[in-house]
């Protein structure tokens, strides 16, 4: 069975896409069988691997049509590592997505419980946006990656999507787990992140990944290119960063 792995963060601008893309890239490229699922209503992973001018099936028409999910899968660039897309969504087509979800919140398990057993890893992308969403994406999910922004104040904003996660594993999904919390946009040189990393680690403890994301021009810049980092500069800082987390996550 594949290991489902959903990353999310509590606010937007964290690099939740960035970090599923350039996981997911590693993982791949370390010889593991990945799918992606872009579940952000935004499109973040899908136009971050070039695909937004593709035509595909996305994951909406999947859940709409009642498709299995393969018939949602694309190729990427690298091999071993495919993606179920989704198209930008606008308000009206955003508010269609969420319903899908409130009329069967156990619709998206399903789907991934049919999907065939050919991937070593799941990586859904899911912004927090919206409860629902959440709740049928995380009762899916095998774990969770929790981003953690290096602000002020970003650890008091962190505890309504912990408690989201405990109360879908009381009530819909007993088998998830948090599989940790992972530092991201980390800046050496303020104080605050430093802060922010002391603070996260005496409340997270062993639920701490010990890879940090940095603040990173190379990954920003492959971001723009809309390509992993790993195929932009293979050697660079940033990539072997997520090389890091990557070999965390397999061990």
């Amino acid at each position: 069975m594949p290991r489902v792995l959903t990353v999310t963060s509590q606010v937007l601008g964290v690099g939740n896409t960035s970090t599923v893309i350039n996981l997911s890239a590693w993982l791949a490229l370390l010889g593991k069988k990945v799918l992606i699922i872009d579940a952000d209503p935004l499109a973040g992973a899908t136009l971050s691997l070039g695909l937004g001018n593709k035509e595909f099936t996305d994951l909406k028409q999947v859940l709409e049509d009642n498709l299995p999910l393969e018939a949602g899968i694309t190729n990427t660039s690298i091999k071993d590592l495919d993606i179920i897309p989704m198209k930008t969504l606008d308000e009206d087509g955003k508010n269609q997505y969420f319903s899908i979800f409130e009329e069967d919140i156990y619709l998206f398990r399903d789907c991934v419980d049919f999907l065939e057993d050919e991937y070593d890893f799941i990586i859904i992308d899911l912004p927090y946006i919206d409860k629902t969403l959440t709740s049928a994406i995380l009762s899916a999910s095998d774990s969770v990656i929790v981003l953690i922004k290096s602000e002020p104040l970003f650890l008091d904003n962190v505890s309504e999507l912990i408690e989201t996660v405990v109360n879908i594993k009381d009530d819909m999904n007993k088998w998830l787990e948090l599989e940790g919390f992972l530092i991201a946009m980390y800046d050496n040189e303020e104080t605050f992140s430093r802060q922010i990393v002391t603070q996260a680690k005496e409340k997270f403890k062993d639920l701490m990944f010990k890879t940090i994301i940095p603040k990173n021009k190379t990954i920003y810049d492959a971001g723009q290119i809309n390509t992993p980092i790993a195929l932009y500069d293979m050697k660079s800082f940033g990539s072997e960063t997520y090389l890091r987390l990557a070999k965390e996550i397999l061990r």
